[in-house]
Formats: structure tokens, sequence, C-alpha cells
């Protein structure tokens, strides 16, 4: 019997939110479909955990505390360090000097490539660097995966091949059976729910405000609740955006990594609101679609492809027409399920990477 194709996969970026979902949600679903690879995934130690209490395959922890000593080691070392047939890149980047082992890249960020590229950034040198290195790892990288149709395209309309860029979407998240009440809330509050960092191109003022003008006058306003990392004074700042008679009613409750509470927040919200102006593929929307939570979203090519007819959008930074919709929004019942979506699995999506794979080891 020959031996299994080994496959090393570079987890070490997942940190939070949609990075950190991708890895630990596709890597068991290429443990069920895909038994005949061995996985090697590198993880760091920030996501160790996570990813080891989510799969059953070889997990070896790498120690890079900071920025420039990771990318110096996925850069120099990684590439070399393991026996493995392939290597898998699912977070953006990948090695750029010559390899014998053939390298898949998996793009999920809209940042780097068409309009993401003018999109704000707090950190322009940064960024730009980032930029520079995104384009360099697509024209190394033997096989691409995009994460949207409309990300493939913003990549293709820079000069790259389509040929070499194949569209892969993201599967449906597996929620657990169980649902938590978060720390913050209140077990029948009534409230619109944003699930999102606290980036530029997330416009989460815009949020604020435009649920500030739609409740401003209400005396039982819903609450306006804010899941995702925030640093440094940006809750007071948001604070003052509002009317002080509605600031008890916005709740920032932070990032949250229990995924028990999310689906408990999911299932109980008005809608899931987001007002980003760059996205690469909406997996909050699917996130809710699939729990029959309603949606109210920016009008932008990721949305649109995901959203579909299931949601309400409105124009980025449509401040008024976002408040409408706010206002529109009845409360709905737990039992309501006839807004639920269906999507296609993590098995589905790990299935077709395994595919590339196959391309790639005939090959090499």
């Amino acid at each position: 019997m020959p031996p299994r194709p080994r496959i090393l996969v570079d987890a070490l970026s997942a940190r939070v939110g949609g990075g950190l979902t991708y890895i630990t949600q596709q890597v068991p679903a290429l443990e069920r479909v895909r038994p005949d690879l061995q996985l090697i995934v590198l993880a760091a130690p920030w996501n160790k955990r996570e990813i080891g209490n989510s799969c059953m395959s070889e997990v070896r922890e790498i120690s890079c505390p900071i920025l420039p000593a990771r990318l110096l080691y996925e850069q120099f070392l990684m590439p070399f360090l393991y026996e493995a047939d392939l290597l898998y890149c699912p977070a953006n980047f990948c090695p750029l000097l010559p390899t014998r082992k053939p390298i898949v890249l998996t793009l999920r960020n809209a940042n780097y490539f068409g309009p993401g590229r003018q999109a704000a950034a707090s950190s322009q040198f940064r960024k730009k660097v980032e930029i520079l290195l995104a384009r360099a790892c697509v024209h190394r990288a033997d096989s691409i995966v995009a994460v949207s149709n409309s990300l493939k395209q913003d990549v293709v309309l820079d000069g790259f091949a389509k040929e070499k860029i194949r569209v892969i979407l993201s599967g449906v998240p597996e929620w657990p059976e169980s649902e938590e009440i978060p720390a913050g809330m209140q077990e029948r509050a009534d409230f619109f729910l944003s699930l999102a960092n606290d980036y530029p191109t997330k416009r989460l003022d815009d949020l604020v405000k435009a649920w500030g003008l739609a409740f401003e006058s209400n005396p039982l306003p819903s609450q306006m609740v804010l899941v995702g990392e925030m640093h440094g004074n940006r809750r007071d700042e948001q604070l003052q955006i509002v009317h002080p008679s509605l600031r008890n009613s916005l709740i920032h409750l932070g990032s949250i990594s229990n995924r028990s509470q999310v689906k408990w927040l999911l299932r109980r919200a008005r809608a899931m609101i987001s007002a980003s102006e760059l996205e690469s593929f909406g997996l909050t929307l699917v996130e809710a679609g699939v729990l029959g939570c309603p949606a109210i979203v920016t009008d932008i090519p990721a949305h649109r492809e995901v959203g579909s007819v299931h949601v309400r959008f409105f124009p980025v930074g449509g401040l008024r027409d976002l408040a409408d919709a706010m206002l529109d929004v009845r409360p709905r019942a737990l039992t309501d399920n006839k807004s639920r979506w269906s999507w296609c699995s993590w098995d589905e999506n790990a299935s077709r990477l395994g595919d590339v794979f196959d391309q790639l080891l005939c090959i090499a």
C-alpha cells in the first residue's frame, strides 16, 4: 500500500474571526472526506488549542511571537524543514523561494486586489508591503484558490491568469447543539447584531450612526450589540456618536470565540448588520442565514454573491437607508425557520480542495 501523501498546512496566521473559523472547519472536513491524505498542521501559541481541539491531525506548535519572525520562518525555514509532498497556505501568503513541494495558496483577503488596494488601512506602509507580497505569492504559487467569484474577478482584473485560479466557496459553519447567553446580555433582549472586528473597511461607525438615527427619539430603543475586537478608546468614541439617551443601549461585547454564544446571538437578533465596504466572502452573512437570522448588508459584490435574494441591501455609507431598514425589521420568534438558507457544506469545500491537491501531486 503506497504511503499517504503528506500535506503541510500553514495555519500560523489564524488568530480570531473568519481566519480561525476557516481553518478549524476546513481541516476536520479534509480529514473526513480525504482520509488518504496525511495532514500536518503548523499552529501558533495563540491558536494551537482551537486547532488541536477541532481536528485529529498532527498539530505542531511554532513559536513566532512577532510578525517579522513569523514571516522569516514562513519564507526561509518552513519550506525546507518538513518532509511533505505539498504545501498548503490558506491565508493569502506563501513562500517565495523555489521548493520541490508544489504550493496551493488560498486567497481570503480582498484588501490586496482590485478596489481593495485603495481601501483605508491603519498602516498604509504595512499595507503596501502586504500588497506587493500577496501579488508575488500569486505569481509563485502553483495553484490558487479564491473564496468567492468576486475575489477571483478582482484578481483577474489585476492581470493574473484566470486559468490558475479556482473558486471554492467556504462551507456552512457547523454550530454546536447548545446555546449559551454571553455575559452582558439579558435573556429577553431586543437587539441588532454586528459580527466584525473594528477595521476601517468594516465602517462600524456608520452602523452606530445609522442605529442612532433610527432610535434617537424612541423611548424603548432596540439595542445595538457589537461583537469583535475593538482597541483603545474606540468604545468611548462610539458612545459619543449617539444621543446620550441611547448610550446604555449600545453594547460592546468584545471578541467572542465561543460559538455557542454566537449562536445564541444570531438566533435572537432582529437582524445581523454589516456596513462593510470590502469583503472577499460574506462569512458572517452565511452564518446568519443558516440560522434564520435576517440580514441587512451593504450592496457590494461579495454580499450580492452570497446574499442574493435573501437579504436587504443598502449603499455603502447610506446611513438613512440603513436606519430605515432597521426600523422595518420586526422582532422574530425563535421558532421562525422560514428565512433559513441552504448552503454548501465544508465537506464539499474539502472535496474540491482535495481535487486541487490531487492535480498537483500527480504533476509532481
